[in-house]
């Protein structure tokens, strides 16, 4: 992978100053790594062949690759000390290719890896928008009050070339084997054919502001209102399901509100609650009819709740937060056939998040994070062999009901630091079924960085102890494997 990125200030007067930006990224992956099949029976906590993990059952030419170019023009004028406005203007170019083999499973005997789902895909996308941004510090009557605001404009494009060859391609030995290239598979063929071209024209118009009730009070409201409009353009043959265009209309308002309390300078307490509006079926730019014709707004709420505070004469500090989160109207992929999505009608969340810091003496630092969630499906019927089933109750796909993290550096001489990490995740399930599932893990790090003159040099472990750990679970079903041991050395220089 290949980056680069300049940028150049230009103050053009005491109060106003010009920011041109560009970014550039292109990334390259030779025969990328989907997952590794479960073995049969998939049902209970899924397994693994240990002497799989290093298999790769992609096509021997498979590629993901990416150009990436990102430019953004930033005006920004302070009209006094109390106001100041920014306006941004950025355009987003890419261009990304997959060629993949992306399915596999064992045989009824675990004899055989059955691969299928050869994929060629293309996406040409252009984003380009204008954001125009306005900040005050003021009063409203009597009370202090800061506000900010804007209106956000932009246009999304994207054109999709997919061909796909669901198979079954071939049946390999697990353990020795040989894939054929890519465009020898029957069926599959090296143009690109459009599929569809969708444009996404957003507009949006945000207001915010922090009032000052009491000293020690502040009141931060929040409010947002978005236009977006989709127009799909079906550059294949039209049918019933997939007409040669149709438009879509969505109009959220989206608000939020709450208190932050400061009991004292180092403690305050805050609550929240909050709506939000998604998109039917994720992203936009890659939606088709079937995908969005029998889906409203995916709408939502959230009440939060929490203190933020320092310890032990300024040695420590600590976050803690319940939430409460519901969903409504939301999609997810059909398990039995991850190109199409079927709706859920409601799915909650409730949970506790605590984060904290403590520097027991000067040279050594302790931090770290949990998380505990307890999410399930409300009201969600699933189609299965033409019966509908309820999967009320059930934990959606990949959502951990436990997740901690550990970090201890101990700067043990004026330019040495030596660190230690943990990272404990519970659980998981790959369907919503709640049929199969992912273990839990426990992985280990350490580092050892040297300070020199301006620039910093980390030499890093990860996976300390080389777990085999699933990193998440795919309906199909596989184990997407976590990276194993991995040594990097890594320079962070000034200048």
């Amino acid at each position: 992978m290949s980056t680069g990125a300049l940028s150049l200030l230009t103050d053009i007067t005491p109060q106003l100053s010009h920011t041109l930006a560009y970014e550039y990224q292109q990334e390259h992956v030779d025969r990328p790594y989907w997952g590794t099949p479960l073995l049969n029976p998939t049902t209970g906590t899924g397994r693994i062949d240990p002497a799989t993990r290093f298999k790769n059952y992609n096509a021997n030419d498979g590629v993901y690759e990416q150009t990436v170019e990102w430019f953004r023009s930033i005006v920004e004028y302070r009209l006094s000390d109390q106001t100041s406005f920014k306006n941004t203007f950025y355009h987003y170019d890419a261009l990304r290719d997959y060629r993949n083999v992306e399915v596999y499973r064992y045989n009824a005997a675990n004899t055989q890896v059955v691969r299928s789902s050869a994929f060629l895909q293309r996406h040409d996308q252009e984003l380009t928008g204008n954001r125009f941004e306005w900040q005050h510090r003021g009063r409203l009557g009597a009370l202090e009050s800061e506000w900010a605001g804007g209106v956000d404009y932009s246009v999304n494009r994207m054109t999709r070339f997919p061909r796909t060859v669901a198979g079954p391609v071939s049946s390999v030995n697990p353990l020795n084997f040989s894939t054929e290239a890519f465009f020898s598979i029957p069926g599959m063929t090296s143009d690109f054919v459009p599929d569809r071209s969708n444009r996404v024209t957003t507009i949006a118009a945000f207001l915010e502001n922090r009032t000052r009730l009491l000293p020690s009070l502040a009141l931060v409201t929040g409010l947002r209102h978005d236009r977006i409009e989709l127009e799909v353009e079906n550059q294949r043959t039209a049918s019933v399901t997939d007409p040669a265009y149709f438009k879509s209309t969505y109009r959220p308002t989206t608000a939020r509100a709450g208190l932050v309390w400061d009991i004292t300078p180092s403690a305050n307490l805050f609550v929240q609650y909050s709506t939000a509006a998604d998109p039917p079926a994720g992203v936009l730019t890659t939606a088709n009819f079937s995908q969005v014709r029998n889906f409203d707004l995916t709408t939502g709420d959230q009440v939060e709740a929490g203190s933020k505070f320092d310890f032990w004469d300024g040695r420590g500090n600590a976050t803690i937060s319940a939430y409460a989160i519901t969903r409504k109207n939301l999609a997810v992929t059909d398990s039995t056939n991850p190109n199409v999505t079927v709706p859920v009608g409601q799915q909650s969340s409730r949970g506790v998040e605590l984060a904290f810091g403590v520097r027991p003496v000067k040279n050594l630092r302790l931090q770290g994070n949990l998380s505990l969630v307890r999410a399930q499906y409300d009201n969600f019927t699933e189609s299965v062999g033409g019966v509908a089933v309820s999967r009320a109750g059930n934990r959606p796909t990949n959502t951990p009901a436990r997740v901690a993290n550990l970090w201890l550096d101990y700067a043990f001489l004026p330019d040495w630091n030596a660190g230690i990490d943990a990272r404990a995740v519970s659980s998981v399930y790959g369907n919503t079924a709640n049929t199969v599932s992912a273990p839990g893990y426990a992985i280990f790090g350490a580092s050892l960085s040297r300070k020199l003159n301006k620039a910093t040099v980390t030499a890093r472990v990860k996976n300390l102890t080389d777990k085999v750990y699933a990193d998440n679970i795919t309906s199909t079903p596989m184990f997407y494997l976590g990276a194993p041991r991995t040594f990097e050395v890594a320079v962070l220089a000034n200048f």
